[in-house]
């Protein structure tokens, strides 16, 4: 007889390839990554060597696009069962622009719900969304494992590619490695959090 083993606390990750239906989109933040690279200072948070524009306000390109991913919001947390009726609250997103060598160190977005990053410019070898799992215990005991499944893995890997929307706790540490290509790794992310009526 054998016993079960209940998957407990997930944390949910969508990914999903919006390549087809979002090339216009993709091909219009290419120039607007670059305008804003070139001419814009930006901010450091969690990003070296690497680009972080500030928040981007009142920008009809990133107001039609967020338009354009709210199916794929209200996708991801309808299958997390949430409540409904629910609606949600999008913040204002920001532009990664990553050159050779350029990372990004572990960090989350604790204060909002969910984040999302999707992805305008993915060369070869340009870096991986890397996953910590947010359960302390993982990483220290003094466990030895002979394979990393679900139950036991410490990190879980997005392999990206151009036009990947991933969508993720916003509580989640993640990081970026490094870029050893010699173009530049694009990308937008923004967070949000869910509402309820009350």
């Amino acid at each position: 007889m054998n016993g079960m083993i209940y998957t407990t606390f997930a944390n949910p990750v969508y990914h999903i390839n919006l390549l087809e239906t979002h090339k216009k989109y993709i091909f219009d933040f290419k120039k607007f990554a670059m305008s804003k690279y070139k001419k814009d200072k930006g901010v450091v948070k969690s990003n070296r060597d690497g680009y972080q524009s500030n928040f981007l306000s009142n920008n009809q390109l990133c107001e039609e696009f967020l338009n354009s991913i709210k199916e794929h919001i209200c996708d991801y947390i309808s299958k997390i069962g949430v409540k409904i009726p629910f609606s949600f609250k999008l913040y204002e997103p920001w532009i990664n622009v990553s050159q050779s060598r350029a990372y990004n160190v572990s960090h989350c977005h604790g204060k909002q719900d969910f984040s999302f990053v999707f992805y305008i410019q993915v060369p070869k070898n340009s870096g991986n969304l890397v996953f910590d799992s947010p359960v302390l215990h993982h990483k220290t005991n003094m466990i030895q494992h002979q394979s990393f499944p679900f139950l036991n893995s410490e990190t879980f890997i997005i392999y990206p590619k151009e036009g990947d929307l991933v969508i993720f706790p916003s509580y989640m540490p993640h990081s970026v490695e490094i870029n050893k290509s010699k173009k530049f790794r694009i990308s937008l992310a923004s967070n949000l959090d869910i509402v309820h009526a009350v």
